[in-house]
């Protein structure tokens, strides 16, 4: 794996890889088919134009029509709170995958991102391969690509996550460094998310670089 790959999908660069769709939040691509239904987060008052915060109370918001009734559901390892089908477990899945990524990435493990996306997310599939070259490798990066901000859901029903992203750096098995990525603006990582009989699982990631803070 060129460094340049794994630039691409490091907390650094991701911003160049995803630009062509970094403020068309709502064109996110993400085909749920694998037997699996897809429909966005459920919300609580779809008149309104502004963001409902992780603080807002969902969790008697009643869910969205789809082919299953199902409104609790989670893959081994996903937390309480982000099993259920409402604003609040939709922004805990997000904020979950975010924090998975900063743990696959100290201690690379493949296989684990597929359990929790679709298969059709390519950005997931560009996170998955980063973890497969680094633990190729015996390499792994030496802290959090990310810093977790806040989290709410857009009134098109996607579940932004705004970040820092911090210095990071790629090391060897002996914490020599391989490759030092500097840190990044803040910015939001916009996640379409497909409820399915086994609960929220990532359809696709894109960037919102309007959203700072």
């Amino acid at each position: 794996m060129l460094k340049s790959t794994r630039r691409r999908a490091s907390s650094g660069v991701w911003v160049a890889a995803l630009a062509a769709a970094s403020i068309a939040v709502a064109g996110c691509s993400g085909d749920s088919s694998a037997g699996e239904s897809s429909t966005a987060p459920t919300t609580t008052s779809s008149s309104s134009s502004q963001p409902r915060t992780s603080n807002t109370t969902t969790s008697s918001a009643a869910p969205s029509s789809q082919s299953s009734n199902a409104t609790y559901a989670g893959a081994p390892g996903v937390p309480e709170a982000a099993k259920h089908k409402t604003d609040a477990g939709a922004i805990a899945f997000a904020r979950f995958f975010t924090n998975e990524l900063n743990r696959l990435g100290k201690t690379p493990r493949a296989g684990v991102l597929s359990k929790l996306s679709l298969p059709t997310c390519k950005s997931c599939a560009a996170h998955e391969e980063t973890i497969r070259s680094v633990a190729s490798d015996s390499q792994h990066f030496d802290g959090d690509q990310f810093v977790i901000k806040r989290g709410f859901v857009n009134p098109d029903g996607t579940v932004s996550v705004v970040v820092d992203v911090p210095r990071v750096s790629i090391v060897d098995k002996n914490n020599a460094v391989i490759e030092t990525f500097d840190a990044g603006p803040s910015r939001a990582r916009v996640h379409k998310l497909s409820w399915t009989a086994s609960g929220w699982r990532v359809a696709e990631i894109q960037y919102d670089p309007s959203v700072t803070s």
